[in-house]
């Protein structure tokens, strides 16, 4: 089942219980941290990666981090979904999150 979050430009993005395990086991100190990462991309500032445009970095600075982190990163990817009909719906998700 997946979880979903509005970002301050409206675009309506999901993450998957899978992601979710990913990013834990990748960067296990944001264990305990969902609320702060789903934060960081309704409200923190975003960046568009030059090499790769349909990807965005979702940045925001919180206090009380574990290890010195002073903030979040949340990479999410947009993408469209084609349908039989020919019509496209937006399909915008959570690659992973870590802290820096």
């Amino acid at each position: 089942m997946a979880q979903y979050v509005n970002d301050k430009f409206g675009n309506q993005i999901y993450i998957t219980k899978e992601r979710w395990e990913h990013i834990h086991k990748r960067h296990p100190e944001t264990i305990g941290f969902d609320k702060q990462i789903i934060k960081t991309v309704r409200t923190g500032n975003r960046t568009q990666l030059l090499l790769a445009p349909d990807v965005f970095k979702y940045k925001k600075s919180f206090d009380k981090l574990p290890e010195s982190h002073s903030q979040i990163v949340v990479v999410v990817k947009f993408t469209h979904q084609l349908h039989e009909d020919q019509k496209t719906t937006e399909n915008n998700f959570i690659i992973t999150a870590y802290m820096k």
